[in-house]
This record gives structure tokens, C-alpha cells and sequence, in this order.
């Protein structure tokens, strides 16, 4: 079976009716047959999510009276109140069904794949506030982590979090990195026991150094006052082996010096945080402000400027998070009732994973995921109505949009990110 027929297979599966009735069953959503049913329900939902993402339930209630349901905004509610861990065993059931695709590298053949983690904040009603603590002078927040696929551009886990847990903690994307796949992460993430997990699993990692981490000499275990070596040298780039942490991580350390220009928006960068945040500590005229400095443990065959291309592959986690905020209701949600809160994010959540189980079918061409968010979005109803029509594909028709219209541009001045990472996919 190719990968075509087994996400279409995949996600009809989850969205047949029997098995929308277990889920609800299992969640506790359903204990006997109701008007509502939980197909109706999860349909209804992702279609007025999309279209109308400020909706009552007034305009839910005339949703179902549109497709011949009549149902009160009262009974509504209480089936809602009821129902966000059975649209959470929704989104686990088809994230379950994602997996990567196979590509090579020309350049770093034995990389697999480019995965990064990152995170974004959801703005919540003021009125959350002690569920949902915020975090930089906001009332209310949650947070998404969000691991995808630089490559193929496909979001490999989803989950929501208190904006008050930080990113360092999290230790969620560790599951999915597998022998061969390279993990790139920004600060935030920095933590030498996730290093050396993702090592013991044969997997790659690409980070910034944190600046007060410990490295020590490989051969003398002796501390390296940084600082003071990289003051002192007149080259441009230092790469050397070292042990990271207490429990000397061998890895490897490059630094490459700034040019002037970048060196100076650094420190205005750096000017105008200290400006925002008044209890930011950090000296600007530090001396490893004039360097970026990664720590990984990529081979030595991979050469500093690869280090810079790859990790500039983080960029796209930024297209990620702006297409699925602009199209799938995540910039901020208004309602006050946590539970429905819970449920709006689900479907959103929900919505993104269809998306990226189309993008998965397509084969050497490069999809913008804003311009396929968008599409998606707007077509959410015609592909729902495909889903329940079984002679016909509701994957294959919105893919068809999806390569049509939602191609990414070529630009002479602009490569794109699989032409930047040099690849091919594999011979099937």
C-alpha cells in the first residue's frame, strides 16, 4: 500500500462513525444515543471553527438545524461540557497515524531527517487567568509545543501546556526523534540530559551554547574559561571536542565570529530586551555576544557555515506558527468556559493534522504551509462533505488544491529549504 492509499485509509478509519461512537464511549462523551451524535459533533465543530472562529451557540445550534438536526443551545452545551477528551482521543488517534517521509542529504548523507521544536503562546480570555497563568504582561496564556519537519513541513506533535511551564522542561519531542534524525532547538530548550538521550538513540542535535553551561578540556577534564579563548584568538572560527555539563556530554563546540554589521543589530537586539525587561542580567558587552556558538554533536565532516545553513532551517517553525494562528483560530481565543476552551484548541489542533496528513502524500514538490493553511481553511466544508461520501477522496481532491495552488515560489534570490539542505527524497 503506497502513502496515498494508507493516509486516506487512515483517516477515513478515524473519522468513521463506529469509531467516533468508541472514542466518545471511552471519553465518556456518550453513555447512550443521542440526537447529537459524535460525528455530527466533531464535523459541525471544524466546520464553524474555521468559518467563523468568534461562533455561539446560537450559530452552532443553527449549524446543525442547516444539515437537519434540531438541537437547543442548552443541550448543547451540556454535550460540550462533556466532550473535550473525546476530541483529544481524536487528535491522538491521527497524529498516531503520522510518520516521516524518507529523504538523504547530498551534502550530510547519514542525517534522515530535520526536526526542530519550538513553542508559541495563545492568548485566552482575562477571565482564565488563574487556570492559565500569562506570562510578559499577559492577562492569560496557553502554550503549544510544536515539533515538525523543516523538510516536508509536517507538524509531528501538537500539545498545549500553562504559558507558566517552561520550554526547558519539556521533554515531549524526545519520543519522536529516531536513529539518523537531527534535532535543532533554540535556547530555550538547552538541556544536556535531552542531548544525551537524543545521542543514545543515534539522533543528532544542533543548539546554541548556554552561556553559563560548563565545558570542560576532553583530554584533561579540566574547565574552558571561553571567554578568555575566544578574547585571545585572532581566528574567525574555533571548532573543538568537549565535555558538556556534569556529566561531560562529549560533543562539539564551534564558534564563529560576527562581522561587524551583525554584531552591532546583536547588540541592539540586546539593548532593546534589556529595555523591555528590566530584570534581564545579562551583560551586553559579554565577549561571547560577538560569536555564535553552537554545541552539537555532528561529525566534524559538517563544516561551521553547514552548522550556520542548518540551523537556519528554524525559520520555517515561524511560517508554522503564523499560518496556523491566521488560519486556524490560535491567536486568541475569547471564550470564558475552560472546558470549551479545551475543545476549540482540540479542533483546531485537529484541523492542522488533516492539513499535514495531505502534505504527507506529496512527493517532490515543496508546499507553502501558509498558502495550503489557507486553502484548507477555506475548503474545510467540501472536504468534510468528501469524507462522508465514500465514492469519492476527500485526500486526493483536497491534495489535487493543495498541488495546484499551494505550491511555494521559486525565487533566483531565495532558495528554498529543501534546495538549502541539499536533498533528494529516497528511492522507494
Amino acid at each position: 500500500m503506497g502513502i496515498f492509499e494508507e493516509v486516506s485509509k487512515k483517516v477515513n478509519e478515524v473519522f468513521d462513525e463506529k469509531n467516533l461512537d468508541d472514542l466518545a464511549r471511552k471519553s465518556g462523551a456518550l453513555k447512550r444515543r443521542r440526537i447529537i451524535t459524535p460525528k455530527s459533533l466533531l464535523e459541525n465543530m471544524l466546520f464553524l471553527r474555521l468559518k467563523n472562529p468568534t461562533h455561539s451557540l446560537d450559530d452552532l445550534a443553527l449549524e446543525f438545524k442547516q444539515r437537519g438536526c434540531s438541537v437547543s443551545k442548552i443541550a448543547l452545551r451540556k454535550k460540550l461540557l462533556k466532550s473535550a477528551f473525546f476530541f483529544q482521543l481524536i487528535l491522538e488517534a491521527l497524529f498516531s497515524q503520522i510518520f516521516t517521509t524518507n529523504m538523504v542529504f547530498k551534502a550530510i548523507s547519514f542525517i534522515r531527517s530535520v526536526k526542530v521544536i519550538d513553542s508559541t503562546e495563545v492568548a485566552l480570555s482575562k477571565k482564565l487567568k488563574n487556570e492559565y497563568p500569562g506570562t510578559r504582561n499577559r492577562s492569560s496564556t496557553a502554550k503549544l509545543q510544536v515539533l515538525i519537519d523543516v523538510v516536508s513541513t509536517q507538524i509531528l506533535s501538537l500539545s498545549t501546556h500553562k504559558s507558566t511551564e517552561t520550554d526547558q522542561g519539556y521533554r515531549g519531542h524526545i519520543e519522536h526523534i529516531r536513529n539518523g534524525d537531527l534535532l535543532i532547538s533554540d535556547l530555550g530548550y538547552f538541556c544536556i540530559d535531552t542531548f544525551k538521550k537524543i545521542a543514545i538513540k543515534g539522533g543528532y542535535f544542533l543548539s546554541r551554547l548556554f552561556k553559563n553551561a560548563k565545558i570542560y578540556d576532553i583530554n584533561t577534564s579540566k574547565e574552558i574559561n571561553l571567554r578568555s579563548k575566544l578574547s585571545k584568538t585572532t581566528k574567525t572560527k574555533l571548532d573543538m571536542d568537549i565535555n558538556l555539563g556534569k556529566i561531560k556530554l562529549p560533543c562539539r563546540l564551534v564558534a564563529i565570529k560576527l562581522d561587524e554589521e551583525s554584531y552591532q543589530k546583536r547588540l541592539k537586539n540586546l539593548a532593546e530586551k534589556r529595555r523591555k525587561d528590566h530584570r534581564m542580567k545579562e551583560n551586553i558587552n559579554d565577549v561571547l555576544n560577538g560569536w555564535t556558538i553552537f554545541i552539537t554533536n555532528l561529525p566534524i565532516s559538517v563544516m561551521p557555515r553547514s552548522l550556520l545553513l542548518l540551523y537556519s532551517a528554524r525559520w520555517q517553525i515561524e511560517l508554522v506558527f503564523k499560518a496556523i494562528k491566521t488560519f486556524f483560530c490560535l491567536r486568541k481565543i475569547e471564550k470564558t468556559n475552560k472546558a470549551y476552551v479545551h475543545i476549540l484548541l482540540y479542533i483546531s489542533m485537529i484541523a492542522v493534522t488533516l492539513l499535514t496528513l495531505c502534505i504527507l502524500t506529496i512527493k517532490n514538490k515543496e508546499i507553502s504551509l501558509y498558502k495550503a493553511c489557507r486553502i484548507f481553511a477555506k475548503n474545510i466544508n467540501k472536504f468534510i462533505e468528501y469524507l462522508n461520501d465514500k465514492s469519492k477522496c476527500s485526500i486526493s481532491w483536497m491534495v489535487g488544491l493543495l498541488e495546484e495552488f499551494a505550491l511555494k515560489e521559486t525565487r533566483t534570490n531565495r532558495r528554498s529549504t529543501k534546495k538549502l539542505l541539499g536533498l533528494k527524497p529516497l528511492n522507494p
